[in-house]
């Protein structure tokens, strides 16, 4: 399993990702790109968060979604729904 770090998507914020489901994919756009506050000095990564916004009015269940763009390929995130509004859903994922 690839361990991702949060300066691999910097350069990714406002792209466009394909989150692949069963009989199709849909697209979500990086959003937003946060660090997170440090519980364990020793871990092998700095914690951070991933927000990403579908234009999609379904709401996915929170589960782990291969998704792939042209710089990382594809990875599997562990996303959780944090809303819908009139442009969609927010997503996050969150890494420590």
């Amino acid at each position: 399993m690839q361990l991702l770090q949060m300066q691999s998507f910097g350069a990714q914020a406002n792209t466009t990702y394909e989150l692949l489901v069963a009989g199709g994919s849909m697209h979500l756009t990086l959003i937003d790109i946060q660090p997170l506050k440090a519980h364990d000095p020793n871990s092998q990564r700095a914690p951070f968060s991933l927000v990403f916004k579908s234009n999609v009015q379904h709401v996915l269940p929170q589960a782990v979604y291969r998704v792939r763009n042209a710089v990382q390929g594809e990875v599997d995130m562990f996303l959780v729904p944090l809303g819908r509004d009139a442009q969609g859903v927010t997503y996050q994922a969150v890494y420590n």
